[in-house]
Order: structure tokens, then C-alpha cells, then sequence
């Protein structure tokens, strides 16, 4: 004889999270006149993943204050695609008969996302967010405020990276770096552009461009590394007055400035290259120029 048994609250709530955790269905936006667009709003909990794909677009991303995710997007001519599950969100555009047309997507996310946005022309601006971010764009500016760790790529286009915590790394084909208020080490480097460091609190330090100045302002930890060069440029480097490192510095034509005193020993100076102690010695600071003037200022004097 067949027994039938009912279902528990358990059971009942098990079910309804194995529903929970299937990925919704691809959205395809509705057109209107022509135009493709979504406008839709979903629960997302933080630590999730944004990742973001567009040919011709400009994407800006911010963070939703709640555990939920908002996507306002439109496209002229492409087909804007969404697919969403409780750890991802996928959004992308593609061809309409061949065309793709200038999109704008507005996304507001969970803080702590992580967030991949690529685009091949077109502006990147990710606020807020306080996740890991990975951006670039080949012909667009990107800006980024308030992220945890930080890859970027610009090709044509300037980069400004504000209060980032963790590390930062990236590269500028034509454009300058601005970077402000970073806490972490920075690897960055640019092919004909300027490189700006402000208020940086990092242990690990490489900034070069070929063509462009260098500046840098910010502390210098006792044991670490710092490593400055452009080929055509000036290397201008603003340091706290209790600093303890010594300098290593190259240029082939171009002079040298310092606030700090430049005591060198016999031998520390071959050619254009010389070494000088500041305080106690620690770190190590290097700075290179083929063709351009090193300076080193106190801090305090900068103010």
C-alpha cells in the first residue's frame, strides 16, 4: 500500500532555495521606436560578481546601498542582453543586422561587488562600490573612486583612480594617470602620458611613462621600495621630512634638485649616476630620466 507523506517546512524551504539558486533566464530588452532598452531591479547580495561587456558605450556603475541590483540600460541599434543569478549579473550587447549603435548603461550594485567592465569605446565611471575592479576600455577615460583592488587598461584615454585600498596596477597606452589617496602598492606605467601619485601610503611603488612627468606625494615606508623613470620628463618626488631611504638616481641630461641633503661618499657618484642617504637609510628610491630634471622636495615645503 502506498503511503503518501507531506511535505515538511524543511523540505518545503530546501526546495525553494534550490529555485532561488538557478539562474534566471537571459533578458533580451524590449525596443521602443528603435531603441533597445532595460530597466529592472532585483535582489543581489553583496560579494557577487558585475560583469560587463560592451563594444560602443559609456557604463557607470555605483553602489545600490542595499542587497538588490539596478540595471537602466539603452542601446541604439544593439540588442542589450542580461543574465542574472544570485552570485553573477552578465550584461552585454549584440548586433541588430549588423549594427550596434552607442549604448549607456547605469548599474547600481551591492558594496563589495566585484566588478568586470570592459568597453571598446566608451567612457567607464565606477563609484562607490568597494570591490575588486578590473576596467578597460581601448578608446574611453576611466574612473574609479572607493575600490578594494584595481585593474585597469586604457589604450586612448585618461585614468583617475581615487581611494583605492589593496593593490593597483595598470597601464595607459595614450593618457595620464591620476591616481589619489591610495592605500597599497602601485604598479603603473604609460606610454605618452603623465603619471600623478597623491597621498599614496604604499610599501611598493613602480611608476613609469617613456614620454611625460612623474610626480609623487606621499609616505615612504622604513623597508620599502620605490622605483620612478621616464625617458623624456621631469621625476618630481615630494617626501615627508622624517624620511629614512636612500636614492638612487640616473639622468643623462637633465639637473638635480633636492631639499634634502646630498652627502655622497667617495665613488657613489659615476658619471650621471649617484647614491645619497637620507636619515637613517631603509628604503630604497630610485629615479630615472634620459631626458629631463629630477626633483626631490621636503614635504612641509610643499604646503
Amino acid at each position: 500500500m502506498h503511503t503518501h507523506r507531506s511535505r515538511t517546512p524543511h523540505s518545503m524551504a530546501l526546495a525553494a532555495l534550490a529555485l532561488a539558486t538557478i539562474a534566471a533566464p537571459p533578458l533580451e530588452a524590449q525596443r521602443d521606436q528603435g531603441r533597445s532598452r532595460i530597466d529592472t531591479t532585483f535582489a543581489f547580495g553583496q560579494r557577487g560578481t558585475l560583469d560587463i561587456s560592451v563594444v560602443s558605450g559609456t557604463i557607470i556603475i555605483r553602489s545600490s546601498g542595499r542587497d538588490e541590483a539596478r540595471v537602466n540600460a539603452t542601446s541604439e541599434e544593439g540588442i542589450i542582453r542580461l543574465e542574472t543569478s544570485p552570485g553573477r549579473i552578465a550584461i552585454g550587447v549584440r548586433s541588430n543586422r549588423g549594427h550596434m549603435g552607442d549604448s549607456k548603461f547605469e548599474i547600481a550594485v551591492p558594496a563589495g561587488t566585484r566588478v568586470l567592465a570592459h568597453t571598446t569605446s566608451g567612457d567607464i565611471s565606477i563609484r562607490n562600490v568597494k570591490g575588486e575592479v578590473e576596467a578597460r576600455s581601448t578608446s574611453g577615460d576611466i574612473k574609479i573612486e572607493d575600490a578594494e583592488r584595481v585593474t585597469f587598461e586604457a589604450i586612448s584615454g585618461s585614468v583617475e583612480a581615487t581611494r583605492v585600498t589593496g593593490t593597483l596596477t595598470g597601464t595607459s597606452v595614450s593618457g595620464d594617470l591620476t591616481l589619489e589617496g591610495g592605500v597599497g602598492d602601485i604598479d603603473v606605467e604609460s606610454v605618452s602620458g603623465e603619471i600623478s601619485l597623491s597621498k599614496a601610503r604604499a610599501k611598493t611603488v613602480r611608476a613609469k611613462t617613456v614620454s611625460g612627468d612623474v610626480t609623487f606625494d606621499g609616505t615612504v615606508d622604513q623597508a620599502g621600495r620605490y622605483t620612478f623613470g621616464t625617458h623624456s620628463g621631469t621625476l618630481k618626488l615630494s617626501l615627508p621630512d622624517n624620511t629614512a631611504a636612500t636614492l638612487s638616481i640616473d639622468t643623462f641630461n637633465g639637473d638635480v634638485e633636492s631639499d634634502f641633503p646630498m652627502v655622497l661618499r667617495p665613488g657613489e657618484r659615476r658619471g650621471r649616476h649617484m647614491e645619497f642617504t637620507i636619515g637613517s637609510g631603509g628604503a630604497r628610491v630610485s629615479a630615472e630620466t634620459f631626458s629631463g630634471d629630477i626633483e626631490i622636495r621636503k614635504a612641509s615645503k610643499q604646503r
